[in-house]
């Protein structure tokens, strides 16, 4: 990581925000019958990160992470979305239904590299 953006400080409502449409995104996959856990302390104190581990009938293969970040990581007083652990972008942090359908669909894809489970098009983050 730059130092440019090493430098950039998060405003508290930054994260308090990031956290509860993590929060958001946790509550709606667990109604949909996939076990989560929200990463929010530690490595992942300025950007939470929601671990997908089971879904419904047991189809998730492997384990799914999406990361609630900037989209521009050296502007993280931007905007914000959901990200995959890919480094593509599901949703904006508000859109979370759309994140859910993704995170959902991604987490019962049979492996990595097929088409559906990353469709062409999709935005990637840009780094520093």
């Amino acid at each position: 990581m730059n130092s440019a953006a090493q430098d950039v400080r998060l405003s508290p409502r930054a994260i308090i925000r990031a956290r509860r449409q993590a929060g958001k995104l946790v509550a709606e996959l667990e109604l949909l019958g996939f076990a989560t856990v929200v990463h929010a302390s530690r490595d992942h104190q300025r950007h939470p990160c929601v671990e997908v581990r089971t879904g419904p009938a047991q189809q998730v293969h492997g384990r799914e992470f999406v990361y609630a970040a900037p989209d521009d990581m050296c502007d993280e007083g931007g905007t914000w979305s959901f990200w995959h652990s890919s480094m593509q972008r599901l949703a904006p942090l508000d859109d979370v239904s759309t994140a859910v359908a993704e995170t959902a669909r991604r987490a019962a894809c049979p492996g990595t590299g097929c088409q559906e489970c990353a469709p062409a098009g999709r935005e990637t983050a840009r780094a520093c």
